[in-house]
């Protein structure tokens, strides 16, 4: 992961429990973490402590391209205590494009993008501008070449 600028700057500020392109699939199991694994065809996703609380969800899939070993490629959490670029969920939306604009994010909608990193926010359907969940994933490329 240190050819990707991008990824280095947000593990760097942000404070999340995984770290964004980490290999170890099994870091969950060596923290005694509680989850439900689903084996999907081109992933391995685990939602945090499971699937119907679902408050934090981490997903390994080969990057930079599908054919590539896995690693840590997709994060979703509800934590308040988690954040990226200090944005957590209760900030509002201006407040998080100003400091994603200001890290060199690009904005498209609710999406945010810089080089291989993407970050989403989603808002409480009752206060459409403050941030309830947050999510990162990293562009792999899909290449096609093998049978999942």
């Amino acid at each position: 992961m240190n050819r990707y600028q991008e990824i280095i700057e947000l593990n760097n500020n942000s404070n999340l429990k995984y770290k964004i392109g980490e290999g170890n699939s099994n870091i969950l199991k060596e923290k005694n973490e509680t989850f439900e694994r689903i084996n999907n065809y081109m992933s391995l996703d685990f939602y945090i402590p499971n699937l119907k609380e679902r408050k934090q969800v981490i997903k390994f899939y080969g990057f930079p391209t599908d054919e590539d070993n896995i690693c840590l490629a997709s994060y979703y959490t509800t934590l308040a205590e988690e954040d990226v670029f200090g944005i957590k969920v209760g900030t509002t939306l201006a407040n998080a494009e100003e400091i994603l604009i200001s890290h060199g994010y690009l904005k498209n909608g609710d999406n945010f993008s810089n080089g291989v990193v993407h970050i989403k926010f989603n808002m409480l359907s009752t206060e459409k501008n403050v941030i309830n969940n947050i999510e990162i994933s990293l562009k792999s490329k899909y290449l096609g070449n093998r049978l999942y």
